[in-house]
């Protein structure tokens, strides 16, 4: 008798955009467009909506990423929950303090053209 043994390993695409939802324990809560790009889909910058650059690395369904702004950091640790979904947790650090949170990236429409409304007030030092 002979066994055999699969291993596949699911690779998920995170480049390109997607929209980011966070809410912190201080009460805040933010909505902006972050977009991945890099060579592989393993590494790479992330830039949001209102202008913070940063890295993320993907690990099969563990994604780690920071963005940065002038007066803010905010670091990012989750999990795809499918090829469309990342949940997971972030800290938000600012001279005021530093705050917890969740947040929920969603997969961008590729399939229309509709763009998210630009006259809501993001992210900031809040």
């Amino acid at each position: 008798a002979h066994t055999l043994f699969v291993f596949a390993d699911i690779y998920y695409e995170i480049r390109g955009e997607w929209t980011l939802q966070e809410r912190y324990d201080d009460g805040s809560v933010f909505t902006v467009t972050v977009t991945f790009s890099g060579d592989t889909g393993e590494t790479g910058t992330v830039t949001d909506s209102d202008g913070g650059t940063g890295t993320y690395e993907v690990t099969g369904p563990n994604v780690k990423f920071t963005i940065l702004h002038p007066d803010v950091t905010y670091e990012y640790v989750g999990l795809f929950s499918d090829e469309n979904t990342i949940n997971g947790n972030g800290t938000r650090i600012t001279p005021d303090g530093t705050f917890d949170g969740g947040w929920t990236a969603t997969k961008a429409d590729t399939s229309s053209s509709a763009a998210a409304p630009l006259n809501e007030k993001h992210k900031g030092n809040k």
